[in-house]
């Protein structure tokens, strides 16, 4: 880069003035530094094997000192430490896991029940129809025992129960 365009990217380095000479290398300097620089780590190296010279007497005292650490006393976990901490945990878990697992809404209404169902637990005895449930249901009627013991037919009944729609008697009532 020629110094007339220096001053266009940095004016300020342009405004030193440019001295011969001052950065210099010693002669050779290239050509001897490579030798230099192994020398030095050599001699590092040296100095750090002295360091690692095996002490006096030491083959007298490993085994004693490998004996005295596989003999120091280990930590043992008794169940009582154990069960201090595990057992209200596990408990307060199990609780929680109850309560979600619980906590489902399934609440039944009569609304929710079809009237396949309803025919269902009729026709298999599940439900029980007399005049007492049926006055619990309905006080306002008088009903006479006697009209449910009535002699019908279960065809009777079916070909009564088929020829009616029983979701606007059920609705109705």
């Amino acid at each position: 880069m020629k110094k007339k365009n220096l001053h266009k990217i940095a004016p300020t380095l342009s405004d030193i003035p440019l001295k011969k000479g001052e950065f210099n290398l010693p002669d050779q300097y290239f050509e001897s530094i490579e030798d230099i620089i192994i020398a030095k780590l050599k001699a590092a190296a040296l100095e750090n094997n002295k360091s690692r010279s095996i002490p006096s007497a030491y083959f007298d005292t490993v085994e004693d000192a490998v004996l005295n650490k596989l003999t120091k006393k280990k930590v043992i976990f008794s169940i009582k430490n154990i069960t201090k901490y595990v057992v209200p945990i596990t408990i307060a878990a199990s609780l929680l896991l109850f309560i979600i697992l619980n906590n489902t809404d399934n609440t039944v209404t009569f609304d929710s029940i079809s009237t396949l169902d309803i025919e269902n637990s009729i026709e298999n005895g599940f439900i029980n129809i007399d005049a007492e449930n049926l006055a619990t249901i309905f006080p306002d009627i008088d009903f006479n025992e006697d009209d449910f013991h009535a002699s019908l037919t279960d065809d009777e009944v079916l070909e009564y129960l088929n020829s009616e729609d029983l979701d606007e008697i059920i609705y109705d009532n």
